[in-house]
């Protein structure tokens, strides 16, 4: 007797085998088609361009409806190929404390540990918070828009044909579309290159198939590594406009990534300043503990992590500074943890 669990397996696989093979793909706001894809093979790096990876860490300190709290850590790993090299920004800790008051947001940032780089700009973060929706999206704010401070701060000491590489997507949320644009426009002035290297892509075709597991099926056995371009690079690309590529850095990895590159600067650089810069994350992509992925952003993420009991231990000690009524509203908005713990 097919049991529920088998009944809803079986209802996932029936669905995945009508999803279409093909279709339009919304991008940026515009449908690219699908249908039509072709991987190009990634030529070696000659001499491998400088790559400046960086990603940010954070974690809540305090979560409660009235404020909420979160110690957050950025770093930028620097590889030229497989060689480590110094690393053009010092790393950058900070506490953020994001307050309602009425119906909008204020937001405060203070330096915390050893971190010596730039903080995000308070001025801008009070702006967004009144478009910002959800909790997790105010949270996250500070440290995001952190990292386009880092990666403007990178740019500065960067020469030209150097790259940056954001973990993540290009498509920016709305609330700090404007600094990313200012670090994209000022880095392509400098002949840096801007991208960003997403793990996971929420792009889909029509009919609901995940672009990327559309390219894994129709090239996956192609020789590695390779790159399939997203529609065609727009020929006259205004401010924060990107070109997307799906990628495989190695011959071995199970994955393939999504690419973001300014678009601006992809039309500058043309087809081989675009291989170059491929072939330099392949370079830098063969680490055995997980071949495709570059191992620039492996160190990035490693210490822009933030563990967990160090953040608990934040917690307890900002409970001890508060004073009854914040460390009440504290209390009250850790029944789940409670709970959590009690049942196991």
């Amino acid at each position: 007797m097919e049991t529920p669990l088998q009944a809803l397996a079986g209802a996932v696989n029936s669905w995945y085998g009508t999803l279409p093979r093909s279709g339009d793909v919304e991008l940026a706001g515009r449908r690219v088609p699908a249908a039509g894809c072709v991987p190009h093979r990634i030529p070696s790096a000659g001499g491998a361009r400088l790559l400046a990876c960086i990603d940010g860490g954070s974690a809540p300190i305090a979560d409660t409806p009235a404020f909420a709290a979160s110690v957050n850590r950025l770093h930028c790993s620097a590889f030229r190929g497989r060689d480590i090299q110094q690393s053009p920004v010092p790393p950058v800790q900070f506490l953020s404390l994001v307050c309602r008051v009425s119906d909008r947001f204020r937001f405060a940032i203070y330096p915390y540990g050893g971190g010596s780089g730039p903080l995000p700009a308070v001025r801008t973060l009070d702006g967004a918070g009144e478009a910002a929706n959800g909790r997790g999206r105010l949270l996250s704010l500070p440290r995001e828009l952190g990292e386009w401070v880092m990666a403007g701060e990178a740019a500065q000491h960067l020469e030209r044909g150097d790259c940056i590489i954001m973990d993540g997507s290009l498509a920016v949320r709305e609330e700090y579309r404007g600094p990313a644009r200012a670090v994209l426009e000022g880095a392509r002035r400098r002949g840096v290159v801007v991208c960003g290297l997403s793990k996971t892509s929420r792009l889909s075709m029509e009919g609901g198939r995940p672009l990327l597991d559309y390219i894994r099926e129709e090239y996956g056995g192609t020789a590695a590594p390779w790159y399939v371009d997203v529609g065609e690079p727009p020929s006259n690309p205004g401010p924060g406009d990107y070109h997307t590529m799906a990628v495989m850095l190695h011959r071995s990895s199970r994955w393939i990534y999504r690419l973001d590159m300014d678009a601006a600067t992809r039309l500058e650089i043309g087809g081989r300043g675009t291989a170059e810069v491929l072939a330099s994350l392949v370079a830098n992509s063969a680490d055995a503990a997980l071949p495709g992925y570059p191992y620039a952003l492996v160190c990035a993420d490693r210490f822009a992590r933030v563990r967990r009991d160090e953040a608990a231990m934040l917690a307890r000690r900002l409970g001890l500074m508060l004073g009854t009524g914040p460390r009440r509203m504290m209390m009250l908005n850790s029944q789940h943890d409670t709970l959590n713990r009690v049942a196991g």
